[in-house]
């Protein structure tokens, strides 16, 4: 099963939309047209060859990974990202199985590696490299549905959802993840928002075996229910930087927390984010539901619908999220 995608070279932490030429029927299908002026001098086709194919939900599927020029030309090697030279996330429609691996690079150029889709429903492939040289962080996209698998809206639930003003607590790998409120606190739409979390046992007791992953100790990817919004922002032990700062910045290193990332998300709404840290060798991800405000004097974006939205062929609109996406 071979997934084709063009997609214009996009900083870490951007939405869809920021490049790409055309899509085809094989592209994801929230990709903004008006963004195609970025051309084939910044764009890369990123082709997926999958064994089985159709994808099996829950067999081991082994992923093949070429990524090409706009022009065709093979791209072959590529600077560390975030020590590594790619990172696939994938995220089924209902946002309930999420997927964070690293293609190895092979001595041909392409890159491989294998993921269990445990849902029977469509999963969002976000891929995250940077070709060597000049290029830059490359954000691409793309979707694999297995086989009898359709599309089922995410579910989150306002009252769960984590605002600014109070705390809330999730429990992942024995470890109870607590991301902070404060009085008054909001997250509001293209402004900002610094996240704080905490940890202990689930016993009360401190964690001391906090360990950095990936050069950073935690990971926050965040992701919309219609799948267009995607970060991936570093968190930062918030006694590096007198107070903390997420991000991009100076790596840093903690033991027992906390943790703070920082988000500016497009749109009110809600969304979903992971946050992956380590406890001595061992990986933990742990989600929680975001709830975004429209900033201050800005109202909301009227809603979409399917009636208003027209689909790439072979592709169908379906309401996910509140909003329309193409599958």
């Amino acid at each position: 099963m071979k997934l084709s995608l063009f997609l214009g070279a996009c900083g870490i932490g951007l939405m869809a939309g920021c490049g790409g030429a055309e899509p085809s029927p094989d592209v994801d299908p929230t990709e903004d047209p008006a963004a195609a002026s970025e051309q084939d001098l910044v764009a890369s086709k990123v082709t997926i060859t999958t064994n089985p194919s159709p994808v099996v939900v829950g067999a081991v599927t082994s992923l093949d990974v070429r990524v090409r020029t706009g022009q065709g030309a093979p791209i072959t090697q590529f600077d560390p990202l975030h020590t590594q030279p790619m990172h696939l996330i994938a995220v089924s429609s209902d946002l309930e199985d999420f997927i964070h691996v690293h293609p190895a690079l092979q001595a041909a150029g392409n890159l491989t590696t294998s993921a269990t889709f445990s849902r029977s429903e469509p999963y969002a492939l976000f891929m995250e490299y940077d070709p060597a040289g000049a290029a830059g962080p490359t954000l691409s996209r793309a979707r694999v549905a297995p086989a009898g698998s359709h599309v089922v809206a995410a579910q989150l639930d306002p009252a769960d959802a984590f605002g600014g003003s109070t705390s809330k607590t999730v429990i992942a790998g024995g470890t109870a993840i607590e991301l902070v409120g404060s009085p008054g606190g909001m997250i509001m739409a293209n402004t900002n928002a610094h996240l704080v979390f905490r940890f202990r046992n689930t016993n009360g007791s401190p964690v001391t075996n906090l360990t950095n992953w990936l050069g950073m100790p935690a990971h926050g990817i965040v992701v919309s229910p219609d799948l267009k919004t995607f970060l991936h922002e570093h968190g930062m032990a918030e006694s590096a930087t007198g107070g903390g700062h997420g991000g991009h910045g100076m790596a840093a290193t903690t033991s027992t927390g906390p943790i703070g990332i920082d988000v500016s998300l497009p749109k009110a709404g809600l969304y979903k984010i992971f946050l992956q840290f380590q406890r001595g060798t061992t990986l933990i991800t742990a989600p929680f539901v975001l709830q975004v405000m429209a900033s201050h004097g800005t109202p909301p974006p009227p809603p979409q619908t399917c009636a208003t939205t027209t689909c790439p062929h072979g592709q169908m609109c379906m309401v996910m999220g509140g909003g329309p996406m193409c599958m």
